[in-house]
């Protein structure tokens, strides 16, 4: 063999070697995923925080004790990968009615779906607007509904990062309620910490705003609110 053959062919060789023993691509880490997730079902107590530089935290309850676990996470071949405490678990995921709504199905889940919401997120999602938009600007604030006779109160403190908490009072008995607000022209979806996902026509005039929500029996139920300077004091979610 002629030497510059001999040594084109080491050389090729030699790059073939280097390349199929190169580093792995990057595991899938989508940004929509990171941050923090609470399960809506109270009695598992499940929560968990994905990080974008692939460490994920998980929380639940165990034996009337809670207990911590850290890992690594990752999406691969469209599964969401959990490897916590020597374990790999597969979850199937979709979203819900919004990208702050989570489902997974799978692994030690059997054939049961679990729904988390989004709590916060410490590294902002893409999905998140960085800024209210025109019409979500309108919406965001302190709004106030007293009934005529001055019995009954419902209020509403929306948040630009799309938290909100909400405050009803009747007779005496002040409740309060939390979750994530999304807005899409008219249609304002609500989706509660705790209970199912609500949906309004939303209708601003000056600073008077309209919600207006069918219910189960098929009638429309309107409520008239005006802004205010009192903010609904949170319980859970962070600010």
């Amino acid at each position: 063999m002629r030497p510059w053959l001999s040594t084109l062919l080491g050389a090729c060789l030699a790059t073939v070697v280097v390349s199929s023993a190169g580093p792995a691509h990057a595991a899938d880490r989508p940004a929509a995923l990171v941050g923090s997730w609470q399960c809506r079902d109270a009695l598992l107590g499940w929560d968990m925080h994905l990080a974008a530089d692939g460490r994920c935290e998980l929380g639940y309850h165990l034996d009337g004790a809670r207990v911590r676990s850290e890992g690594r996470w990752a999406v691969e071949h469209g599964r969401l990968v959990l490897r916590v405490d020597g374990e790999r678990s597969d979850y199937r995921f979709r979203w819900g009615a919004s990208r702050n709504i989570l489902v997974l199905q799978g692994a030690d889940l059997d054939n049961a779906a679990l729904e988390f919401v989004r709590v916060r997120s410490t590294e902002r999602a893409p999905d998140k607007p960085a800024r209210a938009s025109a019409s979500s600007g309108e919406l965001v604030g302190n709004w106030l509904h007293r009934s005529a006779d001055g019995a009954r109160e419902l209020a509403y403190t929306f948040r630009e990062d799309h938290t909100y908490v909400r405050a009803r009072q009747a007779d005496g008995v002040r409740v309060l309620e939390e979750g994530l607000w999304d807005l899409q022209g008219e249609r304002l979806t609500l989706l509660p910490l705790e209970g199912p996902v609500e949906l309004y026509r939303v209708r601003f005039e000056q600073q008077r705003m309209r919600l207006t929500r069918n219910t189960a029996h098929g009638h429309h139920v309107s409520f008239t609110f005006h802004r205010t300077g009192v903010e609904v004091a949170a319980a859970v979610l962070p600010h």
